[in-house]
């Protein structure tokens, strides 16, 4: 070290006496004074500008290439996010301003300190920025680090990210007006306090996302890849991405909104994560029976309704049970006894059952058939159950099918579904009549 502090006395004392020929050259010559004077301090601005150029450019063509072949043999990721999001390359712009800095303390020591603490403060507030600059990569390198591990998939941190962000440029700014205004930058801070009601006015939005971001995040209310929904606002699609203002969704249309992070606190949202680590997809739906086909079944209906393998066994308890009591073929004391089975009754016991024998229907989960309360639409015969199923596609032929299947053998059961009366139904009717 002592070598090489001797070596830049040596150049700086050689520079020096070079300058000094020089302004005794330029006396000589008649050149006023104060024209020498600028002249001088405008020949060690450029000379001083070029010497941190060069060092640089030696600094990106040596130190941060051999950084950069160092990252790539290393099998650490950290490396590669802080190359990839240039921290290193940020970073060696604060070396050329600190050589200047130094530089210019020597070449200008002699001068009024006017020039020196002019350009001393320029260099001190481009310093802060570089290091605000670099912090600013190295956060966004620790959250593309961060969303590499597992706990990436249930946690977003990139609201804390920008909020850290925000918080280093707003005290940044503060310390860069502090060094050109010459004042403390914590006076500054607390003189803000005035301007409160307008920085809040003008940054309502930042502010009400910082918040909402933290309580999204807290909460684990939505994450990027939620599939969400939010009708008041047409939203119905999964999370692209979370930023600290807005929530951006594309939709199954592939269109693509962008609304307030604010609005997820302060509005109602589905989402349907819950739906996709379980171990189904609720499936729900009802049938409508007109009334008037409702009716006693008969033996030849029960007989006719036992080739259903389903109900074959559930039939042939009814058929003993009815023996046993000698109500066989008997209809009229069946009806004063209460115990003949309708065929509304018998269609309920072949949908539970037939959803109970389905393989794409998850039976640890809840599965009823139920009868709502009837309507001018008919009885609705309702059942809930769980696909195994939950991709979109799949889930939705599972539901057809068995809506189709239920449909179609409603007339084995005697049954009609309800069917409110359309055009060719009043024709019909005319038709008759004449």
């Amino acid at each position: 070290m002592n070598s090489i502090e001797q070596q830049a006395k040596i150049a700086t004392h050689h520079g020096e006496q070079l300058i000094h020929e020089f302004q005794n050259l330029l006396l000589n010559w008649g050149v006023p004074e104060n024209i020498i004077v600028f002249t001088r301090v405008a020949i060690s601005v450029v000379v001083i500008m070029l010497l941190a150029y060069v060092a640089k450019k030696i600094i990106d063509a040596i130190i941060l290439k051999v950084i950069h072949q160092i990252a790539k043999r290393t099998k650490s990721l950290w490396d590669d996010f802080l190359v990839d999001r240039h921290v290193f390359k940020r970073l060696s712009n604060l070396i050329p301003a600190l050589i200047a800095y130094h530089l210019f303390e020597i070449a200008l020591s002699d001068f009024s300190s006017t020039y020196y603490e002019v350009i001393q403060v320029l260099l001190k507030g481009y310093s802060v920025f570089v290091v605000v600059w670099t912090l600013d990569a190295f956060l966004s390198a620790a959250n593309d680090m961060y969303n590499t591990t597992e706990m990436a998939k249930d946690r977003s941190i990139k609201g804390y990210i920008q909020v850290a962000k925000i918080i280093a440029y707003f005290f940044g700014t503060i310390v860069i007006i502090g060094i050109l205004a010459d004042k403390d930058p914590a006076k500054i801070l607390f003189g803000l306090g005035t301007f409160a009601a307008v920085l809040m006015l003008v940054f309502k939005d930042t502010i009400l996302g910082l918040v909402a971001s933290v309580q999204l995040s807290a909460n684990d209310l939505v994450k990027i890849g939620d599939w969400i929904e939010m009708p008041n606002r047409n939203i119905d699609g999964k999370v692209m991405d979370i930023s600290l203002t807005s929530v951006k969704v594309q939709n199954w249309d592939f269109t693509i909104n962008s609304i307030p992070t604010y609005s997820l606190v302060t509005e109602s949202f589905q989402n349907w994560r819950g739906m996709e680590l379980a171990q189904g997809r609720r499936l729900k739906n009802s049938i409508y029976i007109d009334v008037n086909s409702v009716r006693l079944c008969s033996d030849d209906l029960l007989e006719k309704l036992e080739k259903f393998p389903i109900l074959k066994d559930y039939l042939s308890d009814i058929r003993t049970s009815l023996k046993n009591e000698g109500l066989v073929g008997n209809g009229e004391h069946d009806i004063a006894m209460g115990v003949r089975p309708s065929n509304l009754n018998l269609f309920r016991n072949y949908v539970e059952l037939s959803l109970r024998s389905n393989e794409d229907i998850n039976q640890d989960l809840s599965l009823i058939v139920r009868y709502l309360p009837a309507i001018d639409k008919g009885v609705p015969v309702e059942y809930i159950c769980f696909s195994r199923k939950k991709d979109a596609n799949e889930f939705e032929n599972v539901k057809a099918s068995l809506l189709e299947h239920f449909w179609s053998v409603l007339p084995e059961f005697n049954l009609t579904p309800f069917q409110n009366p359309s055009g060719s139904d009043f024709r019909m009717i005319l038709n008759e009549r004449q």
